[in-house]
């Protein structure tokens, strides 16, 4: 699909990141959209789920993770 190639070229590019080292997710689920934020840690990526970026990063459950995965289990470049 032409938005998973997009989502995931933004995903692997993160100087294009407008917020960087952060970028806003969001995927469709039924009764609006779940939000997460991913976070470039230098050793790969890091994904929070239920978090924004007007929340304070520092308590954020966050969790390793790749380009390839996130855009497989449905997230989109918010």
């Amino acid at each position: 699909m032409q938005l998973e190639t997009r989502d995931l070229e933004m995903l692997k590019t993160p100087a294009r990141w407008p917020r960087w080292p952060y970028l806003p997710l969001k995927r469709p689920v039924a009764g609006g959209d779940e939000l997460a934020v991913v976070c470039e840690s230098g050793h790969g990526l890091k994904i929070a789920v239920g978090a924004n970026l007007f929340m304070p990063i520092a308590g954020l459950d966050w969790r390793e993770t790749t380009a390839e995965r996130v855009v497989a289990d449905g997230w989109l470049v918010d």
